[in-house]
């Protein structure tokens, strides 16, 4: 399908509220009085085409320097406010918006990038820019779909540049690269084709899948922060299971790293469902990345955290599960809820939530529920100080009575204060 430039302009309206278009015009003026061009590109354009919602708006700035991005970003901030992030390696500025202007365009950032050229002296490494024209500039980028720009300037408004058949392979759905080269500038672009594939309902093309297969290898030299990025992006999409499974098919997780090469069956599908069915998982990614990793040992999960520099709570989580797994055989049995305590106390929310969807026994999961809404909460009326009072030595002994007594209100031995102050004497008396 061609897009004449009215068509486009009608989607633009459709797509950007009245105050964002009304600032679109004014960036555009200002662009103009320094002799530079102004686009949108990317996610967004792409994204118009095929009518889906998409606030993730790039301006690029073509002008005679990679100041130009710069230059208009701080015009912008000198007469409405806000504060500039800027990059003047890559040409690149970030516009925070004020408050009150960010609630009126409906985004709170505007990036700004000046059109550019890269050359990568070596694999994963970072690029060498320079400043460049807008066909230049979209020849750099990942696939062919992100490839299409959008005119904002006055002159040609809403007219398509579309110089690498993006819009072709929107229409059929297809996921291409620009050149043979693209993963060797920069493999986490294997991570983002099995995301996109996902997303949009697009296929991979055949020539992408050898260069995929073929580029593996690269994907060990990337750092672990850029890998850990492209996974976190992976699991905050809607149905990130589908898109796990994808990349073990491919071979793509065990090159990452050997212990990633996960199990993507049936269980993990359900669990990510069940996952978002319930609406007390706050930290959805992590608890994700955990089910993701079940099977894992702690060793392993040593080493994928390593690998990915993972946070160090994320960790944490991950390594109680694999703690915790070995005692849920006795989770599964009528016990006493201080032993339910003992098993799952000092955990975090994320491991906790984790053990609870990762169980099919129904035992175990009304156990971990009655910890997480009701168990952890309940503490002694007494202190420490309480019970130095009543003549015990502080020290080791205090800790380990206030437990004995929190055992106690658990199991229903004791049931109001003054129960607890008789146990508490006879404690303190046998110690």
């Amino acid at each position: 399908m061609n897009y004449t430039r009215e068509e486009i302009v009608v989607l633009l309206h459709k797509a950007l509220n009245e105050k964002l278009m009304d600032m679109v015009e004014i960036i555009s003026a200002k662009s103009e009085k320094i002799s530079a061009n102004l686009y949108v590109v990317g996610g967004f354009v792409r994204d118009l085409l095929l009518d889906r919602p998409n606030v993730d708006f790039d301006l690029v700035i073509e002008g005679e320097s990679l100041d130009a991005a710069p230059e208009i970003a701080e015009i912008m901030r000198k007469e409405f406010g806000g504060r500039i992030i800027l990059h003047r390696r890559f040409g690149t500025a970030k516009w925070i918006l004020p408050s009150k202007l960010a609630n009126e365009l409906g985004l709170d950032i505007l990036d700004f990038a000046a059109t550019r050229s890269e050359f990568y002296e070596e694999p994963t490494k970072l690029p060498v820019v320079q400043s460049d024209n807008i066909g230049r500039d979209l020849y750099r980028r990942d696939f062919t779909i992100n490839t299409i720009a959008i005119s904002l300037s006055k002159s040609n408004f809403g007219e398509i540049i579309d110089l690498w058949n993006g819009v072709y392979d929107l229409n059929n759905k297809r996921l291409d690269v620009l050149h043979g080269k693209s993963f060797d500038d920069d493999p986490t672009r294997i991570l983002r084709a099995v995301r996109l594939e996902e997303r949009l309902g697009f296929n991979i093309s055949d020539r992408v899948l050898v260069m995929i297969e073929e580029s593996l290898g690269l994907l060990e030299k990337v750092t672990a922060d850029r890998i850990r990025h492209e996974i976190e992006k992976i699991l905050s999409e809607d149905c990130p299971e589908n898109i796990l499974a994808r990349l073990c098919v491919l071979g793509i997780g065990k090159a990452i790293c050997d212990e990633l090469d996960c199990k993507n069956d049936r269980w993990l599908m359900e669990k990510f469902a069940l996952v978002r069915s319930f609406d007390f998982v706050n930290n959805i990614s992590s608890v994700y990345f955990g089910l993701w990793l079940y099977d894992l040992s702690e060793e392993e999960i040593g080493a994928v955290s390593h690998r990915l520099n993972l946070a160090s709570s994320l960790k944490k989580s991950l390594i109680q599960v694999c703690r915790t797994k070995s005692h849920l055989n006795v989770l599964a049995n009528d016990i006493n809820p201080s032993v339910i305590v003992e098993i799952l106390d000092g955990i975090t929310e994320v491991a906790m939530q984790i053990l609870l969807i990762s169980t099919n026994d129904a035992v175990v999961m009304e156990n971990i529920f009655q910890y997480y809404n009701k168990f952890r909460f309940v503490k002694p009326t007494l202190n420490g100080d309480t019970l130095i009072e009543m003549g015990l030595d502080s020290g080791p002994d205090v800790g380990r009575i206030l437990a004995k007594l929190r055992a106690a209100w658990l199991d229903g031995d004791i049931y109001d204060l003054e129960s607890e102050k008789k146990l508490a004497m006879k404690l303190v008396g046998d110690n």
